[in-house]
């Protein structure tokens, strides 16, 4: 049946890497670094759109003390992943924005995305019929929290 929130029928989110070091700083090479990410614009039927949420706030101040005006922000929603998401060029950036801030953004989203496609999605089904058990085991992490990939080395006592 159709989804009744939106009309796209995939929902997809494109990382742009760039991978050569900094000219200025090579020895500094920390890997490759994101530089932004196109996601798909959703096509929310009328009235469905869940990523975004209309507020009422009553005036404080000035002639319209006391009335009340409408205003629509943006929701805490998963959608919002899918938000594209381009870092401030040196032309457009605000002296309040730090390089440092917009850097770890991009990288938490493409750590989200990476989790999303490497544990979510293949298990997809699983979540969905509710077989699938949450818990710290699902991302390869034992009750130690070591990496459950991880050999052990207790075979080599000195």
């Amino acid at each position: 049946s159709p989804n009744e929130y939106f009309t796209n029928t995939v929902l997809k989110k494109q990382y742009f890497l760039e991978i050569k070091p900094d000219q200025e700083d090579p020895f500094n090479f920390d890997g490759p670094s994101v530089v932004r990410a196109v996601g798909d614009t959703i096509q929310w039927n009328e009235g469905k759109n869940i990523t975004k949420k209309v507020v009422k706030k009553k005036l404080k101040k000035g002639s319209n003390a006391g009335k009340f005006i409408t205003k629509t922000v943006k929701a805490d929603s998963f959608f919002n992943f899918f938000d594209t998401i381009i870092p401030p060029t040196e032309d457009h950036k605000n002296e309040d924005d730090d390089d440092d801030d917009s850097h770890d953004l991009m990288r938490a989203d493409f750590e989200i995305g990476q989790v999303l496609r490497d544990n979510i999605i293949p298990r997809a089904v699983l979540f969905f019929t509710g077989e699938a058990e949450l818990g710290d085991d699902m991302f390869g992490i034992d009750e130690d929290g070591d990496d459950e990939d991880e050999e052990e080395d207790d075979d080599y006592d000195e």
